[in-house]
């Protein structure tokens, strides 16, 4: 399941600012694929 999809990048974004949590997300992605 996409992370997206799980909603969870969105309660990210509420408690966090923004590019943090992009690159959280992106680290968060990469690391799964790796």
């Amino acid at each position: 399941l996409p992370l997206e999809a799980s909603g969870w990048d969105e309660v990210l974004k509420t408690s966090f600012p923004a590019k943090l949590v992009d690159a959280n997300l992106k680290a968060f992605h990469l690391g799964r694929a790796a």
